[in-house]
């Protein structure tokens, strides 16, 4: 059987929330999505290797919920690398990005001139994202201006 839900009866069958924007949606994508609680609404569907196995149905439920947290992470990363070189601009306001306190001291006395420099600074690694968003988004606004 196809582990991908099309139509409204396939969500009933499976014990799945059908989602609001109707589209098609894989049984594992289904639990990431928070659309059925947990991989055991649809246990049925799952090879018996698997089903008899606590640990298998724990694992599959485990990789449903964080795939997508571990695909953004692993974006988030590529994207770091890509833009390590980026020079932050001298006028950067570091209120206008999300970080604590003592990030935005630590930056203050540091005064690092690209992404890198300022990743080294003890900075946290979603602060070191947002600060990346920041910085293109500024750029893109600069070039269409």
């Amino acid at each position: 059987r196809s582990h991908v839900l099309r139509r409204a009866s396939e969500f009933a069958d499976a014990g799945v929330r059908q989602p609001a924007d109707g589209k098609p949606v894989t049984l594992l994508d289904a639990v990431a999505r928070g659309l059925v609680s947990h991989v055991d609404a649809f246990s049925s569907r799952l090879p018996e290797a698997v089903r008899s196995s606590t640990l298998s149905m724990t694992t599959v439920h485990c990789e449903a919920v964080y795939s997508y947290a571990l695909a953004k992470q692993n974006q988030d990363v590529a994207q770091f690398r890509a833009n390590e070189a980026l020079r932050l601009p001298a006028d950067l306001d570091y209120t206008t990005v999300s970080m604590t306190t003592e990030e935005r001291e630590r930056l203050a006395a540091a005064q690092p001139e690209t992404l890198g420099a300022a990743a080294r600074c003890g900075l946290t690694s979603s602060t070191v994202v947002l600060l990346m968003h920041q910085v293109l988004k500024q750029e893109r606004r600069t070039a269409a201006a």
